[in-house]
């Protein structure tokens, strides 16, 4: 009988121990990948959260500062969302709020405190009436949004936890990873000007 065409007549193929060394070598690849992915996955959640948090404290800034008339960002770590009074979303609301616990960030609230309260408050030119700290998380990811009283700075902090952020506090800071400063009221009047 004539083989096959494309076929080799020595018919060999790949022996059952050969094919089980490249599936253990595979299975070791994914099992060191997939932790590292999911890792770079809360990462990307939490800084995108961070980012929105910053972003919303200068739409609210700037909403202030062009009504000379103050405006509050209410925090809600139990609902893991906030709400900028005053600042509307779209043209039927009179309040924008923002959930941070569901798509696409699926971060936790952990804390909010400004002065013993759980809302921020920027008076008539835009700058935020007392300082404060919007503590995030997702797992051992967090961020620390700092805003300075009389100033319009946010710093905007990288940490690690040692646990998963499931309480109200964060004891279990380990380390600093990383601080970058805004400032929300210089960025938001460029991106005003550019918009005109």
């Amino acid at each position: 009988m004539a083989p096959h065409p494309g076929i080799s007549s020595s018919g060999r193929g790949f022996t059952l121990v050969e094919t089980a060394v490249v599936v253990v070598i595979v299975a070791v690849l994914a099992a060191v990948a997939i932790p590292s992915f999911a890792g770079a996955s809360a990462r990307s959640r939490v800084d995108a959260a961070a980012a929105r948090i910053v972003q919303d404290i200068g739409v609210a800034s700037a909403t202030a500062a062009a009504s000379s008339s103050p405006r509050m960002i209410i925090f809600s770590a139990a609902q893991d969302a906030y709400v900028l009074a005053g600042v509307k979303s779209g043209s039927s609301s009179l309040h924008r709020q923002v959930d941070l616990g569901g798509p696409p960030y699926d971060t936790n609230i952990v804390s909010a405190s400004f002065e013993s309260a759980a809302f921020l408050t920027l008076n008539g030119f835009g700058v935020a009436g007392s300082g404060g700290v919007i503590d995030i998380a997702v797992g051992t990811n967090a961020r620390r949004i700092r805003l300075t009283g009389g100033s319009s700075a946010v710093e905007v902090r990288s940490m690690e936890l040692t646990r998963k952020a499931d309480t109200d506090v964060l004891p279990s800071i380990r380390r600093v990873l990383s601080a970058v400063t805004v400032d929300v009221m210089s960025a938001e009047a460029a991106a005003l000007r550019t918009a005109r």
